[in-house]
């Protein structure tokens, strides 16, 4: 093969790439932007830790048929990171973000979960060794920015100050995302793209489980309002399989052919999203406000650009 052949094969992945890149990106905005309702959905039946149990035990049954009889896949070395990515972005935050949604609302759950990418930013440089180009740190605090746009500039305030402790359980869980993302990118780069989320949410499945069948008390809220129940149960079932399974799978996809900031970059897209449904639910929106939103995407396209 000549180099002008290897060149244009190269480029023309590269640019596939690409393009499935903005394809996930889209997709897991639009999922996890309308994760939050669907966690204030099920807060009305459940209590927080049910929540995050229930959605962690169901993502877990989803995935076990693509794990089956494939542990020999995953090398020694390797689990403890699985592991640890379980624990940190995937057990503690499906707690706190039902746990924060107690006190808070879900567009300020949103709006707190775009932590994320800072975090990515803070821990790839200073314990990953990460480099990022000058741009993506510009998009990052665009995007920052934007988002403080869209509640700052709105027609009600969110005072996140009256629920500090609240408030901190959902940065907590970006200060897990962040974490997360940069160890699946360094040290579970290898493992096929369908494996290590599976594996994590498998595992992490496992003590949740245990704490529905002994501690729950899950027969009472049933018998309590059944029917109530039931609804509320099938908005965490949508959590648990789209918002965690499929999309932590995808997710993974998108650390492994982009950069973890970019993947992270997500998270800016979320409170669009959540805005949408508030404007659907006839809720209206100031004209800075719109504003925010094109800072935001304009910080995202930034994030995502790389230099030729």
């Amino acid at each position: 093969m000549n180099t002008t052949t290897a060149r244009a094969r190269f480029q023309q992945a590269r640019g596939s790439n690409k393009v499935l890149a903005w394809v996930i990106l889209i997709f897991l905005a639009l999922v996890w932007g309308s994760s939050f309702i669907l966690i204030k959905r099920g807060l009305e039946s459940f209590s927080a830790m049910q929540v995050g149990g229930l959605r962690l035990v169901i993502a877990g049954i989803f995935v076990t048929p693509l794990i089956w009889g494939k542990f020999r896949k995953i090398k020694k070395e390797e689990w403890k990171w699985i592991l640890l990515v379980g624990v940190i972005g995937n057990a503690l935050p499906a707690v706190l973000f039902p746990l924060a949604e107690t006190h808070l609302n879900s567009a300020s759950a949103g709006v707190l979960n775009v932590m994320s990418p800072i975090f990515v930013l803070l821990f790839g440089v200073a314990l990953f060794g990460f480099r990022f180009t000058t741009l993506q740190v510009i998009g990052v605090a665009l995007g920052f920015g934007g988002v403080l746009m869209l509640i700052l500039l709105g027609d009600q305030s969110v005072n996140l100050l009256d629920h500090v402790l609240y408030a901190g359980a959902a940065v907590l869980a970006t200060v897990g995302y962040g974490l997360s993302t940069n160890v699946m990118k360094r040290y579970l780069g290898r493992v096929p793209t369908t494996l290590a989320p599976s594996f994590a949410l498998f595992f992490m499945a496992i003590p949740y489980a245990i704490y529905l069948l002994l501690w729950a008390d899950l027969g009472a809220v049933f018998e309590a309002d059944a029917a109530h129940a039931w609804q509320s149960f099938s908005y965490i079932a949508l959590l648990g399989i789209l918002g965690t399974a499929i999309s932590l799978v995808l997710f993974y996809k998108l650390i492994q052919i982009t950069e973890p900031i970019v993947a992270a970059s997500v998270t800016y897209l979320i409170p669009i999203v959540a805005l949408f449904w508030g404007w659907m639910d006839g809720e209206s929106l100031t004209s800075l406000q719109y504003l925010g939103m094109a800072v935001i995407i304009a910080g995202v396209y930034l994030v995502n650009r790389k230099k030729t």
